[in-house]
């Protein structure tokens, strides 16, 4: 629900079902064992927040924000890459951006080179390919 109110440019309601997913899913995520699907679900949470922020201009709680998701994205990395790595390149750019508007361009430099990476394991020119890929 955030993703698509976001990308149709509806940021500020595109933040609140981010904020109601990632406060759904991260108590569960830190009391339980939680299942990857479950550590998924709060990764892309706390990223459609982080995109909402940023496009809201609040850089910093954004930066916060895609810095968990790319975190979570990460540790589930190794088990299933093909299907993970899309959605980090697609957090690290966001963690990226965010890095810009916060001054910190030295570590933004440092996240997108990290989705480079990602992309060339891939084999892509980038997430929009593999966003195109998956419909």
């Amino acid at each position: 629900m955030a993703d698509v109110l976001s990308r149709a440019g509806h940021h500020e309601e595109a933040l609140d079902p981010a904020r109601r997913a990632v406060e759904y899913y991260a108590p569960r995520v830190v009391a339980e064992d939680a299942d990857d699907a479950m550590q998924d679900d709060l990764a892309s949470a706390w990223n459609a927040e982080a995109v909402a922020l940023h496009a809201l201009g609040r850089d910093e709680e954004a930066a916060e924000s895609a810095a968990n998701a790319a975190r979570i994205f990460r540790s589930l990395l190794t088990d299933s890459p093909e299907a993970i790595a899309p959605d980090l390149i697609d957090a690290l750019q966001t963690y990226a951006d965010t890095l810009d508007g916060i001054g910190q361009g030295k570590q933004a430099l440092a996240a997108r080179s990290e989705a480079e990476q990602l992309k060339a394991m891939l084999g892509e020119s980038g997430p929009d390919d593999a966003a195109c890929s998956a419909v």
